[in-house]
């Protein structure tokens, strides 16, 4: 009977294997094909729209803009305006497309659909017009080498992200059932 008691009051030699419960890696939550091409869309509006207003501070406050930002020649009156209201229109057309997107209820599934091509269609005009931007813009200074790498890479994640979200809708390949985290390693 003494040997039962010391053997329960005795320390263990060897610590006991402590339960180590192992942190579940958390997945990035999945987005279906009309939330990621709505994603995508009001991304692009939004940076339309934050864009567009600095560049309207820059014109109205005259503020000077150093030389290796910004040189060379500009756009014309028209061509400038031209430009604006064609963002101005794709980007609201994207925004006001995607948003009812994401906010009807997944029952009304053609619809949603439907909604972010639009969406999509609208991305990508906006998207067309700035590389058309970029291009005048290289053209008229073609000594630029920073501005022609950056152009070049922003009109790349431009049409990379428009062909992931349009694959995702058509339900093809690895975007068919997009991580979240899709869209912001390349934008």
């Amino acid at each position: 009977m003494a040997d039962k008691v010391d053997k329960k009051l005795a320390a263990p030699l060897l610590p006991q294997a402590v339960a180590v419960e192992k942190k579940k890696e958390k997945k990035a939550p999945q987005l279906s094909a009309v939330q990621l091409a709505c994603q995508w869309a009001l991304q692009t509006a939004a940076m339309s729209f934050v864009s567009l207003a600095f560049a309207i501070a820059f014109g109205h406050y005259h503020l000077t803009v150093p030389s290796w930002l910004c040189a060379g020649g500009e756009l014309t009156d028209a061509e400038e305006r031209a430009m604006i209201s064609r963002v101005l229109w794709c980007s609201a057309a994207a925004a006001a497309a995607a948003a009812p997107a994401l906010l009807l209820p997944e029952r009304l599934r053609r619809s949603r659909r439907a909604l972010a091509y639009v969406a999509l269609a609208a991305a990508a005009a906006v998207h067309l017009v700035v590389a058309r931007a970029i291009t005048l813009f290289l053209t008229a200074n073609p000594g630029a080498i920073f501005w022609w790498i950056a152009g070049t890479v922003s009109v790349a994640i431009f049409a990379e992200g428009d062909i992931k979200c349009f694959l995702a809708l058509l339900g093809r390949g690895a975007y068919a059932n997009a991580p979240a985290s899709l869209l912001s390693a390349s934008a």
